[in-house]
C-alpha cells in the first residue's frame, strides 16, 4: 500500500509541472484589456459599460463579452472611472463598444488592433453637451405597457445643415416620469437634436410633439407641452391599387431627421408636412407615388384629403449637358420641406411620381458612364408640373469628376467608417459650404468645381477625421491620395499653436487668429460657470468668479485648447 502511495505522489509531482505549463500556455492566450472612461465635464465616468466582439479572418461574428446573458455588474466603469476585460488573443478583428448604463445610450465604437487593445483604451465624452428633456401633462401608467418605458427618442446629426441625409445615431432613455410628466436628458456633441416626445397620456391615446434644436458649444434644455393636443384624420381617394395608400405625418422644422408620427393619435399645436404614399409594382419598374400636404395643428381637429389618382401623377428627368462621356443625374431631393427622393431608374431601379405644381429639386449625386455615384453639392431648383411629365436643362461643364482614396483599414480605431458605413460624413468648400455624404464603396467618388476641399468624418461622439484636397479642372476621374487623419482623438484634445488663452489677473486673454472661439470655464464639480464668445485678442473678464480652481475648454471651429488655472 505505501508502495502504491509512493507511485501515486510520484506520478502527480511528475504531472504539476505539465499541469502549470499547460495554465501558462492558456494565459498566455488571454489578454486584459483597461477602458478609462472620462464624462463630458472630463471627470471619470462611472457606471460605463464596455463590450468588445471579435470576429474571424472572414469577418464572421465568433464571441462577445459581456454575453447578453452575461451579469453585467463586472463590466461596469468604477469610481475611477476604469474597467478591465479579460479577452482571447489572436482575432483577426475586434471591435468595441462604450455605453453609459443604458439610461441614456450615449455611446462610442471602434474597431481596434490586438496591440490597440493591450495598450488599454481611453474613451472620453469631455466637450459635449447636456441636454435635459422635460415634458408637461397627465402620463399614464407606462410601466404596466409593452415597451412604455419610453417617453422620447431622439436622433442626432453630427454638424449637419439642410442637405444632411445621414450620420445620425439614435439616444434612447426612460427617463423619470410620473402622471404630471417627465424629465431625462442625452448628451452629445456640437450638431443637431432632433427629438420626438411620445408619452402615452392618461386616457390611452399617445400624444406626439416633436423639436430639432441645435446644439451650439453649451448646454440646453427642451421644454415640451403636452397638455394640448389634437386628433388629425386623413383619407386618401381615387388609389387603383390593391394595397392603400398609406400617409405619413412628420413636423414641418424637423428637416434633418424625419421622426413618423403614428396617425393613431394627437399632435401639439405646430406646423406639420402629411405625405400620401402608394406604390406599384406591375411596370418595368416599382414607382412611387407621392402627394405632399402642410399643415397646421392650432387649436382643434384638422382632417386631411388626399387625391391619389394616378392621372394626378406626373414626373421628370434632367437633360444633362457639359459633362464627360457617359455622366449624369443620379438622384434629387424633391420639395425642400419634405425631402422625397427622385432618383434615376438606372441607378436606382424605381422611379418617383408627383402630384402636379411647383416643385423644389436639388440635386446631390451623380455617375459615371459604370454607374458609380458621385457626390456633389447640391444644385437646386424649381419645376412645374401641369398635366404632363417635364424635362429639367442640367448643366455639368463646371465640374470635375474625381475619386478619392482615403486608404481606410480596420486598424486605427476608425470604428464603423471602413468604406461602408460611418457615423456622419461632410464635404466642406473653402466658402463653408457642406454637402452630406451617403453610404459608399471606396474610393469615394466626388464631382466638384475645381478648387481645395476639406473632408470631415464622424466616426464617433467627439472623434472627427479630417483630410483636405484639390480638385483640378478638367482632370475626369482622376484618384487623389486623401488619407484621413484624426484631428480630435480619443481621451485627447487637439491643441493647434494657433488658439491659446492666457490667463492674467485681469481675465483670461484669447488668441483666436481664424475667427471667434467659444469659451467655457468649469469648475472643478464640473459645473459650468462662465460662457462667453471671444474674438482674436479679446480678455473674458473674470472677476466675478470666486478663488479657486478651474478648467478652461477654448473651442474654435475644430481646434479646441484645455487649460487649467486658479483664481
Amino acid at each position: 500500500m505505501k508502495k502504491l502511495l509512493l507511485l501515486l505522489t510520484l506520478t502527480l509531482a511528475g504531472l504539476a509541472p505539465q499541469a502549470a505549463a499547460a495554465q501558462t500556455a492558456a494565459e498566455d492566450d488571454m489578454m486584459d484589456v483597461r477602458f478609462t472612461v472620462t464624462d463630458e465635464k472630463g471627470r471619470p465616468a462611472e457606471r460605463f459599460l464596455a463590450q468588445i466582439a471579435w470576429y474571424d479572418e472572414e469577418g464572421n461574428f465568433v464571441d462577445l463579452l459581456p454575453d447578453y446573458d452575461d451579469d453585467y455588474e463586472d463590466f461596469y466603469s468604477d469610481a475611477s472611472g476604469q474597467v478591465t476585460l479579460r479577452i482571447p488573443r489572436g482575432q483577426a478583428i475586434y471591435e468595441w463598444a462604450v455605453r453609459d448604463e443604458w439610461s441614456h445610450y450615449y455611446v462610442q465604437r471602434a474597431t481596434a488592433t490586438e496591440a490597440q487593445l493591450e495598450a488599454g483604451v481611453d474613451v472620453s465624452y469631455e466637450g459635449m453637451h447636456r441636454v435635459d428633456i422635460t415634458a408637461t401633462g397627465q402620463f399614464h401608467d407606462m410601466y404596466t405597457e409593452n415597451f412604455g418605458l419610453l417617453f422620447y427618442n431622439a436622433t442626432f446629426t453630427p454638424k449637419g445643415g439642410e442637405n444632411a441625409t445621414s450620420g445620425h445615431y439614435s439616444f434612447v432613455s426612460p427617463g423619470d416620469y410620473d402622471e404630471n410628466g417627465g424629465s431625462g436628458y442625452v448628451v452629445c456633441p456640437d450638431g443637431y437634436l432632433n427629438i420626438l416626445c411620445f408619452p402615452t397620456m392618461a386616457d390611452g391615446i399617445t400624444n406626439y410633439a416633436t423639436r430639432t434644436i441645435r446644439v451650439d458649444g453649451k448646454d440646453a434644455a427642451v421644454h415640451f407641452d403636452l397638455t394640448e393636443a389634437y386628433p388629425v384624420t386623413a383619407t386618401a381617394t381615387g388609389w387603383i391599387g390593391e394595397e392603400q395608400a398609406a400617409v405619413h405625418l412628420t413636423d414641418k422644422t424637423d428637416v434633418l431627421s424625419r421622426s413618423l408620427i403614428d396617425t393613431d393619435g394627437r399632435l401639439v399645436p405646430g406646423e406639420y408636412i402629411a405625405s400620401a404614399y402608394a406604390v406599384t409594382t406591375d411596370g418595368p419598374l416599382p414607382t412611387q407615388y407621392y402627394n405632399v400636404q402642410t399643415f397646421n395643428v392650432t387649436d382643434g381637429p384638422v382632417e386631411l384629403s388626399f387625391d391619389m389618382s394616378p392621372a394626378k401623377f406626373h414626373t421628370y428627368t434632367y437633360d444633362v449637358t457639359g459633362a464627360p462621356e457617359g455622366a449624369g443625374f443620379s438622384l434629387a431631393y424633391v420639395d425642400h420641406e419634405a425631402k422625397i427622393d427622385l432618383p434615376n431608374p438606372d441607378t436606382y431601379g424605381y422611379r418617383t411620381m408627383l402630384t402636379d405644381g411647383t416643385h423644389h429639386y436639388s440635386v446631390v449625386q451623380l455617375h459615371d458612364a459604370a454607374l458609380k455615384r458621385y457626390v456633389c453639392f447640391p444644385i437646386e431648383g424649381e419645376v412645374t408640373l401641369a398635366g404632363a411629365d417635364a424635362v429639367v436643362p442640367l448643366d455639368l461643364s463646371g465640374l470635375t469628376f474625381t475619386k478619392l482614396d482615403l486608404g481606410l483599414t480596420n486598424d486605427g480605431f476608425l470604428g464603423y467608417f471602413d468604406g461602408y458605413d460611418y457615423w456622419g460624413g461632410e464635404l466642406v468648400a473653402a466658402d463653408g459650404r457642406r454637402a452630406s455624404l451617403k453610404q459608399f464603396i471606396q474610393p469615394l467618388g466626388v464631382a466638384l468645381a475645381p478648387g481645395t476641399y476639406t473632408l470631415e468624418v464622424v466616426v464617433a461622439p467627439g472623434r472627427l477625421f479630417t483630410t483636405k484636397f484639390t480638385v483640378e479642372e478638367g482632370n475626369h476621374f482622376a484618384t487623389i491620395d486623401a488619407a484621413l487623419e484624426e484631428t480630435t482623438g480619443i481621451g485627447t484634445v487637439g491643441q493647434a499653436a494657433a488658439l491659446a488663452a492666457r490667463v492674467t489677473p485681469a481675465g483670461i486673454v484669447v488668441t483666436s487668429p481664424h475667427g471667434t472661439a467659444r469659451a467655457t470655464v468649469y469648475g472643478l464639480d464640473g459645473r459650468t460657470v462662465l460662457t462667453q464668445d471671444a474674438a482674436d485678442g479679446a480678455t473674458i473678464g473674470t472677476a466675478q468668479l470666486p478663488a479657486g480652481t478651474y478648467v478652461l475648454y477654448l473651442r474654435q471651429g475644430s481646434e479646441a485648447r484645455v487649460v487649467k488655472f486658479i483664481k
